[in-house]
C-alpha cells in the first residue's frame, strides 16, 4: 500500500467522516446510514421485469461491489416504468468477483457482465498506453473517466446510453424511449448549475465551437462511440490538468466539450431532476438523480417509493 493510501485511510478519511457528521448532524447521519443499510438488504430481493412481445433496449452501467445495490434499484425502476425490456450491459469497475457476477445474473438474467480482464484487453488494443498515456493513467486514478473509456471501447460504434447508478425512475421516461428509437443528437440531463471543473472559455476553446452546453449533467449520457476522437481526448486530458490541475468534474467537463462538437439535447430539468427533495407524496418527476446533499432523501425516502 502506498504512503498516500495509508495517509488517506488513517487520517483524511476519518477526518472527512467527522466533518461530514458535524455538517449533516448526528441524527440525520444516523438515519442516512440506517437507510443505506436497509436499501442494500432490500436490493437483494429485486428481480428483472420481462414483458412479452415488447421491444428491447440496451443500456450500460459502470458499477461494482460498492454500488451494485444502487444499480439494481435504478435498473429495476427503469424496467418498471418503461414497461419494455431493458437489457443491461454491466461494466466492471474493477471490483467484481464470481460471487457478484452470479448475483447480478440471478437478479437480472438478461444482463451481460463485462469483466475487468476483457476491458483491459480492449484497452490495450484500442488505447495502448504507449500512445495514450494520459488516458490510461487518468483512468486508474479517476474512475469516472471509465464511463467514457471502458464503455466506448466495447463492441459497436453506434449509440450507447450510460446511466449513473444513484438514480431512480418514478414515471414512464417517454423522452428517453423516443430518443432511443431514433437518436440524432447526444442526450444528457440538465444540472442545477454549471459544474465542469474547468472554465467554460477553456472548454469551449477545446471544442472549437461557438455554442457550448449550459448545465450539462452526465447522469444520463447517450452518445455514439464513433464520436469520441481518442487522440483529441488524450490531448484534452493532459492539457486540462497541465493548465488547471485535476478535477473531480473533469469527465463532465470533457463530455460537455464533446457534446458541443456534435450536437446535444438536454432532458427537461423539471422532469429529470438533479439533487431532488422527496416529499411524503409519490414523486411527480420522471427521474431523480441523487447527488451531493440529496443523498439523505435517496437513502431514507427515495428507494422506498420505488417499492
Amino acid at each position: 500500500m502506498s504512503l498516500g493510501r495509508i495517509l488517506y485511510k488513517l487520517y483524511y478519511k476519518p477526518v472527512g467522516n467527522v466533518r461530514h457528521i458535524l455538517k449533516t448532524g448526528i441524527m440525520r447521519t444516523w438515519k442516512q446510514n440506517k437507510g443505506r443499510r436497509e436499501m442494500k438488504t432490500a436490493s437483494e430481493h429485486i428481480r428483472e421485469l420481462h414483458f412479452e412481445e415488447k421491444e428491447t433496449f440496451q443500456i450500460y452501467f459502470l458499477t461494482g461491489k460498492k454500488y451494485w445495490y444502487q444499480t439494481a434499484f435504478c435498473l429495476y425502476s427503469l424496467q418498471k416504468h418503461a414497461k419494455i425490456n431493458i437489457k443491461a450491459t454491466i461494466v466492471d469497475d474493477g471490483s467484481f468477483d464470481e460471487e457478484l457476477e452470479s448475483q447480478v445474473k440471478k437478479q437480472f438474467p438478461s444482463s451481460e457482465v463485462i469483466r475487468e480482464a476483457t476491458i483491459e484487453t480492449l484497452l490495450d488494443n484500442i488505447l495502448p498506453e504507449s500512445r495514450y498515456p494520459n488516458i490510461r493513467k487518468r483512468r486508474i486514478e479517476y474512475p469516472h473517466l471509465r464511463k467514457l473509456t471502458d464503455v466506448h471501447v466495447l463492441t459497436g460504434k453506434d449509440w450507447k446510453i450510460v446511466l449513473d447508478s444513484d438514480m431512480l425512475f418514478f414515471n414512464p421516461p417517454q423522452d428517453i424511449l423516443e430518443w432511443y428509437r431514433k437518436p440524432e443528437k447526444m442526450l444528457f440531463m440538465a444540472d442545477i448549475e454549471e459544474s465542469y471543473g474547468y472554465p467554460i472559455s477553456y472548454l469551449q476553446s477545446l471544442a472549437g465551437t461557438n455554442d457550448f452546453p449550459s448545465k450539462l449533467n452526465v447522469g444520463i449520457t447517450g452518445i455514439p462511440s464513433s464520436s469520441i476522437d481518442w487522440d483529441k481526448m488524450e490531448f484534452w486530458i493532459g492539457d486540462s490538468i497541465d493548465k488547471y490541475g485535476k478535477s473531480y468534474l473533469q469527465e463532465q467537463g470533457l463530455t460537455a466539450a464533446l457534446a458541443a462538437r456534435h450536437g446535444y439535447l438536454l432532458l427537461p430539468e423539471e422532469s429529470y431532476k438533479v439533487m431532488p427533495i422527496v416529499s411524503q407524496n409519490y414523486p411527480p418527476e420522471i427521474l431523480h438523480h441523487y447527488v451531493a446533499d440529496s443523498k439523505f432523501d435517496y437513502f431514507v425516502k427515495g428507494w422506498k417509493k420505488v417499492l
